[in-house]
């Protein structure tokens, strides 16, 4: 291959993008379905109170999540004597709020949260985890 043939590929890999625009075709196509997503888009306006409550009652208990659970996920049984967080069934043993560690290990505050994206650390990803 040279150079000429390379940058044709890139075009056409550019214009393989569009095809997610496909779909658009079928709802012109289908009449029942274009009625269906006209009369969807034309009830949005009216649904905008609706919305609006449901994303403050979403932030409500965010806040909520946030005040009463923020940290719980970094809390880690750790070794007295060699700082190693145990392990059961290849996880790692979370103490969570009760901070109930067997006997060797106390409840320690890990840097991170076992997973990053589902936590209540902040209201962001409190209202991630709550959508």
């Amino acid at each position: 291959m040279d150079g000429g043939e390379e940058s044709g590929a890139g075009n056409l890999n550019a214009l393989r993008a569009f095809r997610v625009l496909r779909p658009l075709r079928t709802i012109t196509s289908i009449k029942g379905l274009r009625v269906l997503v006209t009369s969807v888009m034309h009830a949005l306006p009216m649904m905008k109170q609706t919305i609006l409550v449901l994303f403050f009652f979403f932030l409500i208990f965010a806040i909520a999540g946030v005040q009463l659970l923020s940290g719980v996920l970094k809390k880690r049984c750790v070794s007295k004597l060699l700082g190693t967080i145990l392990e059961v069934d290849g996880s790692e043993k979370l103490c969570g709020g009760e901070g109930h560690c067997p006997d060797g290990y106390y409840c320690g505050k890990s840097i991170a949260n076992l997973n990053e994206n589902s936590n209540l650390d902040n209201i962001f990803y409190a209202l991630l985890m709550i959508f």
